[in-house]
């Protein structure tokens, strides 16, 4: 069992349509489109083991303490920095890492942190992720363009890399390149992120 990504996800409508109520009476305004066209993606791979998310935690934790990120082994090495993610987690400020695992939204709707709705929904911003995917790629070896887009030469390398399992940063590219897709189709098609768990 892992972690699915989606976009525009018609199974979870009813959902989408209450996250709405829900987000306007914080204030936020967005809708879910009736139609379901996206950009296409650039990720081969949207759905993951768990540990590859939890690595790519580890990677924003690291850059945002200033330290050094470097390639782990086995989950073992993950969860020496368990401290690290967990202080992330704490300031409430992070939609990468605040968010849940195993369910939950982002929406194309530019806010800074992330929203606890209703009784424990977390909710984060595509923008805001998208900000944070491109804060940490330099430390695992993507480079973007200097307008901190991914071209789609770069997009090819890193999904071959993880098709072919031949780099040392094989999980966190994965959770990287599948996020970054999901915020991209999601901020051009006004769609949420959908979390499967």
């Amino acid at each position: 069992m892992g972690l699915t990504i989606a976009v525009g996800d018609d199974d979870s409508r009813e959902e989408l349509d209450q996250l709405t109520i829900l987000l306007k009476e914080e204030g936020i305004e967005w809708q879910q489109p009736e139609s379901c066209v996206l950009p296409p993606g650039r990720a081969t791979m949207t759905s993951m083991p768990y540990s590859a998310l939890y690595c790519l935690h580890r990677v924003y934790a690291r850059c945002q303490a200033g330290l050094p990120v470097t390639p782990v082994s086995d989950m073992a090495e993950v969860e020496a920095d368990d401290e690290l993610v967990s202080r992330e987690r704490d300031m409430f400020e992070s939609h990468l890492i605040y968010h849940s695992d195993v369910d939950g939204y982002y929406v194309p709707v530019d806010f800074d942190i992330p929203e606890l709705i209703g009784d424990d929904e977390r909710v984060g911003s595509s923008h805001g992720l998208l900000a944070e995917l491109q804060s940490c790629a330099p430390a695992i070896g993507i480079r973007l363009e200097p307008d901190l887009s991914l071209s789609d030469t770069e997009a090819q390398r890193i999904d071959e890399l993880i098709r072919t399992d031949s780099g040392e940063f094989t999980y966190e590219w994965m959770a990287w390149l599948a996020l970054h897709e999901a915020c991209r189709q999601s901020i051009d098609s006004n769609h949420a992120i959908v979390f499967i768990g």
